[in-house]
């Protein structure tokens, strides 16, 4: 028997801690450009910055929240990628550097986030941190 370092992501939900350096995530913002990518990054910064606990280290900003996401939600947010009707494990991700997201709402923005996370995929924007804290492990 297997078990698998990630979480069952079609219908359990998921915690995740979130960790975000301020500075580096205005560079990464000014890096990318006008792109999905830094859209991404841009809303998660003000995300954490609001809602999230902010720490100093070597006198520099990170910011950090726990956030607990479930498929079915991210699913029907985001329910036109799901047109075929298929499984949340099954839905192939858009290229964050090359998807246009200026016109999602937050609302879709965060399910595209949460997305992100729940694919291990979250680590393409290249500055944000995301641990798992709870959730079920998947046994095969």
């Amino acid at each position: 028997m297997k078990i698998r370092a990630d979480f069952v992501t079609n219908s359990s939900s998921v915690s995740f801690l979130l960790t975000l350096k301020k500075n580096m995530a205005e560079q990464m913002i000014e890096q990318a450009g006008p792109s999905g990518k830094s859209r991404l990054i841009q809303f998660l910064l003000e995300k954490l910055e609001r809602e999230g606990e902010t720490i100093t280290i070597n006198n520099e900003p990170v910011h950090s929240l726990v956030v607990t996401t479930r498929p079915k939600e991210i699913k029907e947010v985001l329910a036109e990628y799901f047109q075929d009707g298929g499984m949340f494990y099954h839905w192939q991700m858009p290229d964050v550097r090359q998807m246009d997201f200026s016109q999602y709402t937050d609302e879709q923005l965060w399910a595209i986030v949460c997305s992100l996370l729940h694919k291990g995929k979250i680590g393409d924007l290249q500055v944000i941190g995301a641990t798992p804290v709870s959730g079920k492990q998947r046994v095969y």
